[in-house]
């Protein structure tokens, strides 16, 4: 005991003598615990017996592998128990524990404990950024706020014990986990000892921040590095700096990105040493944008040209910016680029010709491979390679006719081509209805190389021109170069159908009795010759043992006959027969296929029946019966049926009835689904769903949005009231489609375009557009000319549409019945009765039957000019054409007789049109009648009326109550005004809206004061009524005091 005292004693003389930090302190307490209580006189003093040591054992100590195998294990506690009984104290082991801290959420002790260690082990620091290196990148998951504390705790406990190296490391560990504000307070802090940072270790804070994609942190260190390295900045750093803009730029968070390539650009232009690799990565990723920021490329490409001013622009420099301007879409700029290398190297190589002509694939940049090309064959560098390449850009491009120009310069330079792309010439020149030159092609090529595809694609061509006699002398080609003594299934079937599409039927029975003598028939053969029995007829006689023949051939009875069947009866329109088929086919047990669904949904469209509710749910009702796969074809099929209906449930329903059968909108469709979807979701108004797949297509990039698509798209903004999107829309499509201007789909765009102006009743702006059309080239149809005839009618500019309708001859486009319809109805309201009479002499001529909506203009206009005889004249002629008066005729007789002050004949309209014509008058009808006989000083008649109304079922709505109050007020009828005003708001409330505005309610108001007949009529309590109903009215004022005790009362309601 003696010992312990005087060991406590020297102690604390030691505290005494030498003052210590706490943590010092603690830490020698620590040790001399830890030594002492494992001496025996201690042992012995808490009563223990002293353990018998063996002889020649030691005390237990562990070694730096052991704590490193218990850091893998998992054993963490252990590994810092274990660190005061290791042999040698290394950097390793110090990581080791600083690890196991992290791990056991013990981040705050990380900088106490490295401090301790740097005070008692001296020799550890100088390997304390090995330690910090370890504390960013631990062994096991854990958080980065953790190393964020961890990092914070050692540069508060430990700072001043860290070298030069740990210093750097600490501080771009902390621009590795993107913690700006402590790099910030590392860099003051170097800064006021007086050791500013270097441009290396800014270098290192820029590759920190990179890593973890603070582009803002990491473009602000960037400046500085710059700042202080001049003309030798460091290319690397600026090249990963460019390289980490791009790829965020490019992914999620895009929108930082773009801001911060723009950011490093205006960093570059302002130093003299830039690499010319940081600058075609940003004008790429300028051109790769959704929408091509040419802007960013324009600055790009200037700043290269300036970093290469002193020589001219490399080889692979010019193919980068062509690159970059293929992926903008800018093939004018291309061009004068490859024109500005080629003239820099007139030796340009095939293999970089080849490059560039493959680039331009997936952009369907045709125009610049075709431009390649032609200045390869003008210096007779035109090979079958550059060939071949420029002919796979054009095909995907869809451009057959190109191609077919492309084949005659190559049959004409004489270039040798093998046979695959021989074949694969012919098959384009077939769908260019170049069948000369599909002859030519087979003729200067190896035929033995022909495979049976070409002759099929030409086959294909001779059946959509009919050349029956040229199909037959190609299938005779074929057979001789493939040595075949009968005719084979394929090519044969091909041929029976071209006999059959072209109606030759002696000629089609000719091919069909060789093939069964050559025992070459299939279910195909029968099902192709059963579309030529089926046709307009039906189901003939012919069909019908053609069947049976078919199944005593063991072939059966299949789908395909069965469709070939429903396709006669759809080209019938009989649609009753075809429900009869499918039901048959079902009780034979033959399968309901994707074909049959699809004949039965078009069908509809092509006999221009829309089909209805039920008849689209039977059909519906097949696909969940049969199990039925669904395509894109099909899809397309149902949703534009599903459109016709206009059916916002059934669309829905649709949409999720695909899902359930395994069909989903994919990642990429083609344009006919994606136009079919975004017309679905146009017609049912739902603009927010067609806008978000039109995103989704433009995000795609290896989808470029069709004329057709982009047409669908602006119809569906005009449609819906946003024009100014369509037209921003309709900008895009002509920059990107700029050499398609003659196509199908500029055609509708531009009809849209102009339906908009229509429908904002700016007609000028319209016919500029019309104007334009007419300059471009651009197909004007008949939807176009009949828009602007509209446009101009509403505005009253009936000179400008009598000129639009002259120019359809020069378009030779034949007015229709909507021409017509229009016109009549302009030069009615203009009272141009003549004018209107003469078209509609004119359109009987020609064969158009007039609709309702032209008898009842020329009604109205006879009425406008006050003539009945013609009138009945008009009516008997509507009659004739089966044309049934409606509600519409009736008010405009009506109207007419009013205006002629003939109340008897206005009153037998009302009582014997409805009922000889079988419909009931609607509440317009009675409200022109009661108009008519208010005018004509009859507000008895008309009062009578109202109740006559109301007994037939009619209920007066806001126009009633508004007509019968003028006219009541108009007549001086105080009792009129008071039982209308009393009934129109009790009818109000009873069905929950307003039925008088609160001018004619103030007047009537006004009237019952004037004629003294407010008290008599309850004047206080009606309006007091029309205050609590929510009319905006004030108490009439006539300077009495029954006026302004009703004016006090409102205010006693007020308050």
């Amino acid at each position: 005991m003696e010992v312990i005292h005087e060991i406590s004693d020297s102690l604390n003389e030691l505290v005494a003598a030498v003052p210590m930090a706490q943590e010092v302190s603690l830490l020698c307490f620590f040790i001399l615990g830890f030594v002492l209580f494992r001496t025996e006189a201690m042992k012995t003093f808490l009563g223990r017996k002293p353990e018998k040591v063996a002889p020649g054992a030691v005390h237990t100590t562990y070694s730096v592998k052991q704590l490193k195998s218990m850091l893998a294990e998992g054993h963490y506690e252990q590994v810092i128990d274990t660190w005061p009984l290791l042999e040698n104290f290394t950097s390793e082991a110090l990581s080791a524990v600083v690890t196991a801290l992290l791990v056991l959420e013990r981040a705050d002790d990380v900088g106490l404990f490295m401090a301790k260690a740097a005070v008692n082990l001296p020799h550890l620091r100088a390997s304390f950024h090995e330690t910090i290196e370890a504390m960013i990148s631990p062994i096991g998951q854990v958080p980065q706020q953790r190393i964020a504390a961890a990092l914070e705790d050692v540069f508060k406990q430990s700072s001043d014990a860290l070298d030069s190296k740990a210093t750097l490391t600490l501080l771009v560990g902390f621009a590795r986990i993107n913690d700006a504000q402590h790099v910030d307070e590392m860099l003051k802090h170097l800064s006021d000892k007086g050791e500013p940072a270097s441009s290396d270790t800014l270098a290192a804070v820029v590759q920190g921040f990179l890593s973890c994609k603070n582009l803002d942190a990491a473009l602000s260190h960037l400046q500085k590095v710059l700042e202080l390295t001049g003309s030798s900045a460091p290319q690397e750093l600026i090249l990963a700096a460019a390289r980490t803009a791009v790829e965020c730029a490019a992914g999620e968070g895009s929108a930082d990105g773009v801001s911060a390539v723009h950011d490093l650009l205006t960093i570059l232009e302002s130093f003299p040493c830039t690499p010319v690799e940081a600058l075609t990565l940003i004008m790429m990723s300028a051109m790769r944008q959704s929408s091509c920021d040419s802007v960013l490329a324009q600055r790009a490409e200037a700043r290269l040209r300036v970093v290469q001013a002193e020589e001219k622009l490399s080889m692979s420099t010019y193919e980068t910016l062509i690159r970059a301007n293929i992926h903008g879409n800018d093939c004018q700029k291309c061009i004068d680029l490859f024109n500005e290398m080629v003239e820099a190297y007139p030796e340009t190589s095939e293999a970089v010709l080849l490059s560039l002509s493959s680039a331009c694939v997936s952009p369907m940049n045709h125009t610049l491979a075709k431009h390649i090309y032609s200045w390869a064959r003008q210096r007779k560098m035109g090979t079958s390679l550059l060939f071949s390449a420029v002919v796979k850009v054009l095909a995907i491009s869809q451009q057959p006719q190109q191609i077919c120009m492309l084949c005659e310069e190559a049959l004409a330079d004489k270039l040798e081509l093998d046979s695959g792309l021989s074949g694969q010439l012919v098959r384009f020149a077939s769908q260019a209805g170049r069948l000369d030159l599909a002859y030519k092609l087979l003729e200067n090529c190896p035929m033995e190389g022909q495979d049976e595809a070409s002759f099929l694609s030409l086959l294909h061509c001779c059946k959509q021109e009919g050349q029956v006699d040229m199909a037959v002398k190609l299938l005779r080609w074929a057979r001789e170069v493939h040595k075949k003594s009968v005719i084979e299934t394929t090519l044969g079937n091909a041929l029976l159908d071209v006999c059959v599409a072209a109606g030759k039927q002696d000629a089609a029975l000719e091919i069909f009795n060789q093939m069964r003598y050559g025992n070459s028939l299939d279910a195909g053969s029968y099902n192709i010759l059963l579309k030529l029995y089926v046709g307009q007829k039906g189901l003939s006689e012919e069909a019908k043992s053609l069947m049976q023949e078919m199944a005593n051939a063991g072939f059966g009875q299949t789908s395909s006959a069965y469709n070939a069947v429903l396709s006669g009866h759809v080209n019938q329109g009989d649609f009753a027969a075809v429900w009869r088929t499918v039901e048959t086919m079902e009780r034979s047990n033959i399968n309901v296929d994707a074909q049959t669904l699809i004949i039965i949904f078009k069908g509809y469209k092509i006999q221009r029946n829309v089909m209805d509710g039920p008849n689209f749910d039977r059909a519906l009702a097949l696909l969940s019966r049969h199990s039925i796969k669904v395509d894109e074809v099909l899809i397309g099929a149902i949703l534009e049926a599903g459109v016709s209906l206009r059916d916002f449930k059934r669309l829905n329903n649709v949409l999720n009835m695909f899902k359930r059968f395994g069909w989903d909108m994919p990642k990429r469709c083609t344009a006919n689904t994606y136009s079919a979807l975004i017309k679905a979701y146009g017609s049912t108004n739902q603009i927010g769903k067609a806008v978000q797949l039109w995103e989704q297509i433009r995000s795609d990039k290896a989808l470029l949005p069709s004329e057709q698509m982009f047409a669908q798209m602006i119809d569906v903004l005009v449609t819906s009231g946003r024009l100014d999107d369509a037209l921003q829309l309709f900008q895009e499509m002509r920059s990107m489609h700029a050499g398609r201007l003659h196509s199908q789909g500029f055609a509708v765009a531009f009809a849209m375009v102009i339906k908009g102006f229509a429908q904002q009743k700016e007609c000028e702006r319209a016919l500029q557009c019309y104007e334009e059309m007419k300059e471009l080239g651009v197909q004007v149809g008949i939807v176009v000319l009949n828009t602007l005839i509209d446009a101009c009618c509403r505005v009253a500019d009936m000179n400008g549409a009598a000129g639009l309708f002259r120019d359809m001859a020069n378009f030779d486009v034949t007015a229709d019945l909507i021409t017509y319809s229009t016109m009549i109805k302009g030069f009615c309201v203009q009272g141009d009765l003549d004018r209107a009479l003469e078209l509609f002499g004119e359109m009987r001529r020609k064969g158009i039957k007039p609709d309702a909506i032209v008898f009842n203009s020329l009604l109205d206009g006879c009425a406008r000019k006050e003539m009945p005889s013609l009138c009945e004249q008009v009516m008997n002629d509507m009659v004739q054409a089966g044309i049934p008066p409606s509600n519409y005729s009736a008010s405009i007789l009506i109207k007419l007789y009013g205006r002629i002050a003939d109340l008897d004949a206005a009153f037998r309209v009302l009582d014997e049109l409805p009922e000889k014509y079988g419909f009931c008058p609607n509440p317009a009808v009675y409200t022109t009648l009661m108009s008519s006989c208010t005018w004509n000083g009859r507000i008895d008649l008309a009062m009578e009326l109202r109740l006559r109304m109301r007994k037939a079922g009619q209920q007066a709505d806001e126009k009633t109550y508004s007509t019968l109050l003028r006219g009541a007020m108009r007549s001086g009828s105080q009792d009129y005004v008071a039982t209308l005003l009393s009934e129109a708001l009790e009818q109000g409330a009873s069905c929950k809206r307003r039925l008088l505005d609160d001018e004619v309610v103030q007047s009537g108001l006004q009237l019952l004061m004037k004629r003294k007949a407010w008290t008599t009529h309850g004047g206080d309590t009606l309006l007091t009524k029309f205050w609590a109903a929510g009319y905006q009215v004030q108490a009439p004022s006539s300077g009495s005091h029954e006026a302004k005790g009703s004016y006090n009362r409102r205010r006693v309601l007020q308050k």
